[in-house]
């Protein structure tokens, strides 16, 4: 009898799929990627191509790295900097000025925030939560971020502004898998 018990047991244990790795993502080639296509954008509309600068890749990672450890998403940090208040904190200032010299130029920024998978599937066996997720290829996130910028007023007039010259994007994800990408404009 023990082997018919063990034999229907085998028959009805869920199998699931093997565990999902988290993808390794690497930030730098798909920060490359989204700004090549925030540059097609511009190339559209016959607007010189934006130039990274160092500076202000480091001042995205950091509020990229801020909203996904403090869990917002928002140009305002929780303190009420401004992207040009946190940028004359790291000791920067944007001193580009526009095409018609009226004023000098703020730093600019885009923010998104996404997951890493477009699904998952949640199962208990054994009263243990098991998840599976599809996660999203490369070009797929790349073209999710700048699709979104293009699509919201602000962030596209942001795009398309032939002041900016020179851009930084910087990205971050956290434990939850949530993905969160800025892009200072100067």
């Amino acid at each position: 009898m023990l082997i018919g018990i063990t034999f229907l047991w085998a028959l009805f244990t869920p199998v699931l799929p093997a565990p999902q790795p988290k993808p390794d993502i690497d930030f730098e080639a798909l920060a490359a990627r989204v700004h090549e296509l925030v540059n097609a954008e511009r190339d559209l509309e016959k607007i010189a191509p934006l130039k990274l600068d160092d500076r202000l890749i480091e001042l995205a990672r950091s509020h990229s790295a801020d909203m996904a450890v403090r869990d917002y998403v928002a140009h305002f940090t929780p303190e009420g900097l401004s992207p040009t208040d946190r940028a004359k904190k790291a000791g920067f200032s944007c001193t580009a000025q526009p095409f018609d010299n009226s004023f000098p130029l703020d730093i600019g920024e885009n923010i998104f925030m996404s997951y890493l998978y477009t699904t998952y599937e949640i199962r208990e066996v054994n009263d243990e939560e098991k998840r599976t997720y599809n996660w999203k290829d490369f070009e797929t996130m790349a073209r999710e971020i700048v699709d979104s910028w293009m699509h919201s007023a602000g962030h596209r007039e942001n795009i398309l502004t032939r002041d900016y010259r020179y851009a930084g994007i910087g990205m971050a994800a956290d434990t939850d898998y949530r993905l969160f990408v800025t892009q200072t404009f100067c």
